[in-house]
């Protein structure tokens, strides 16, 4: 998940995971693990802010029942490992956060 809107005095990690929970429903008590993808990207929004972006991969206990925040998101959709492709995002930031995902995953679970 990308990380870009932290509040006052949270790292962008903490900001990563308040918006995380906030835009999913995602409760903490299901994550085993946030790693840092070592991936930045600056780029202006479509309101012509310029925002830093930073990419983590959260590893949790299961699926939960995902409540997205319509002011935030339009959908989501829950994908196998293997059906990991370009086509299935709109930017190719996102792919290279869903690839390097998937190269820690393969190495994380032996």
């Amino acid at each position: 998940f990308p990380s870009h809107d932290s509040e006052d005095g949270e790292t962008i990690e903490e900001g990563g995971l308040r918006e995380a929970i906030e835009e999913t429903n995602l409760k903490i008590e299901s994550i085993v693990d946030m790693i840092s993808l070592g991936l930045v990207y600056e780029f202006t929004d479509t309101r012509n802010r310029k925002v830093h972006e930073e990419s983590f991969l959260l590893i949790f206990d299961g699926r939960w029942e995902i409540k997205i925040d319509p002011h935030e998101h339009q959908s989501f959709k829950w994908i196998q490992f293997e059906e990991i492709n370009r086509d299935i995002v709109k930017h190719e930031s996102n792919f290279e956060c869903l690839k390097k995902s998937q190269a820690i995953l393969k190495h994380w679970g032996g």
